[in-house]
């Protein structure tokens, strides 16, 4: 990235000088300076270090770099020419353990939509622990304000609407106030360049920044020579959520009934581990979802709501392991359901929004059960034994042809029992009937 300073425009660069980066045969980068203007914005509170990076930096020693800093920005291209050490750097800085992300340095003059595939086709998806892609707008291409912005919008929607992150925007407050100006991008993150001991100095359309180039001539264990240096405004954790890290859990293993009658109940025991960088507590609770809050049609009294089965019953940490054991009931509609649910950091985020959530998506924690008649047709009876027939059904008799001859020969016996019942009671029932029913027979027959 090349290098917007402050104070003026230092036109050696058109013959030549980069500051810290060495002579350039194969491309030309034009340096824009930043403003001395009455825009100061100072960090809110913590920052975390990090680096940006391309093929001036030479081979780098990640596993090193990542005992600096704990994120790093790697250059993807410039107009046509193709960093050759991206490939290496966007692997290896992952590989290190760092939160990871890239660059463009966007030509205005270029085809925006050829240089936004250029990116996408670079970093295929985003995964949990990537920021979102950067698109560096420091030169002019000789375009005015209007056509400058238009190409970068149409990048803009182009990178988001593939990857599904608000891309970040690099520039200097003098170069956006004079050549681009327009507010039409401040809803995503801005990385102010502005080299200073101070605080950085925004265009006048930004009132936060969220990232800080703050110089050029930094210096980092496993780089030799100068590296730019960055400063995220906020903490570690926010830093993983803004990569889609923060809330993120894997499914180990779910068991659950597959079959039940209605208004019979199930235990689902669904253990999870936490892959993110923030602890879960009492207000991390298994939402339904498909659609989000919605009430679960195997609701069961002892879950916190309709829509929220349980929070976490203890805090589990980045790494740890937890099992969720809670009780389902079946409805009384028959046929196969499918019920889904996911993590919420209630107030915060559903566990699988794209930032700061880092899944699972919100149909993988999925229970595909059949609810079908009970044993004492379609009013229960079940498995648990606990109800009788349906209505105007047999159920399941205890001797089913004996019931039938005399169901159909009599009209008097017209009961039958169901399996759910005591089996000694069943049988003593069906004698006394039968034999009621015979003595009738006998008096008319007489």
């Amino acid at each position: 990235m090349r290098r917007l300073g402050s104070g003026f425009v230092f036109f050696a660069t058109a013959v030549g000088l980069l500051v810290g980066c060495g002579d350039v045969d194969d491309e030309v980068e034009e340096r824009v300076g930043s403003a001395e203007q009455a825009q100061l914005v100072c960090a809110e509170d913590d920052t975390v270090e990090g680096i940006d990076v391309s093929y001036y930096q030479g081979s780098i020693n990640w596993p090193a770099v990542a005992g600096d800093v704990d994120f790093a920005i790697s250059r993807v291209n410039h107009g046509g020419f193709f960093d050759p050490e991206f490939d290496t750097n966007w692997a290896a800085s992952r590989d290190a353990g760092l939160i990871r992300g890239a660059y463009q340095y966007f030509d205005p003059g270029g085809d925006p939509v050829a240089q936004a595939t250029t990116l996408i086709d670079a970093i295929g998806e985003l995964a949990p622990g990537d920021l979102p892609p950067v698109i560096d707008v420091e030169s002019t291409d000789g375009l005015g304000a209007n056509a400058i912005a238009n190409n970068v919008g149409i990048w803009l929607d182009m990178v988001e609407s593939a990857l599904g992150r608000a891309p970040i925007i690099y520039t200097g407050s003098y170069f956006w106030n004079d050549n681009v100006g327009t507010d039409a991008f401040t809803d995503h993150p801005l990385w102010i360049a502005h080299y200073t001991t101070g605080c950085p100095n925004l265009p006048t359309v930004w009132s936060r920044w969220g990232f800080w180039q703050y110089t050029s001539t930094g210096s980092v264990a496993g780089i030799g020579g100068n590296v730019d240096r960055d400063r995220f405004n906020g903490n570690l954790l926010e830093l993983h959520d803004m990569a889609a890290d923060g809330y993120r859990a894997a499914v180990v293993s779910l068991d659950y009934p597959t079959v039940l009658h209605p208004g019979e109940s199930g235990t689902v025991r669904l253990k999870l581990e936490n892959l993110g960088a923030r602890s879960w507590g009492a207000e991390t609770r298994l939402g339904t979802t498909e659609p989000r809050d919605r009430d679960s049609d195997f609701f069961a009294a002892s879950w916190e709501s309709a829509s929220r089965v349980m929070a976490m019953p203890m805090d589990v940490a980045s790494g740890e392991t937890v099992e969720l054991v809670f009780d389902i009931v079946a409805p009384g509609e028959l046929g196969l359901h499918s019920e889904t649910f996911n993590l919420v950091e209630e107030g915060v985020a559903w566990f699988s929004d794209i930032a700061p959530g880092g899944g699972p998506l919100d149909d993988a924690i999925l229970l595909a059960i059949t609810v079908e008649e009970g044993p004492g047709g379609e009013g229960g009876g079940g498995s648990t034994g606990n109800g009788g027939g349906g209505e105007g059904g047999l159920g399941e008799s205890i001797w089913p042809d004996r019931d039938k001859l005399h169901g159909d020969l009599h009209g008097q016996v017209g009961c039958s029992i169901s399996s759910g019942a005591p089996r000694d009671a069943g049988s003593a029932t069906w004698l006394l009937l039968a034999l009621v029913g015979f003595a009738g027979a006998r008096r008319r027959l007489s």
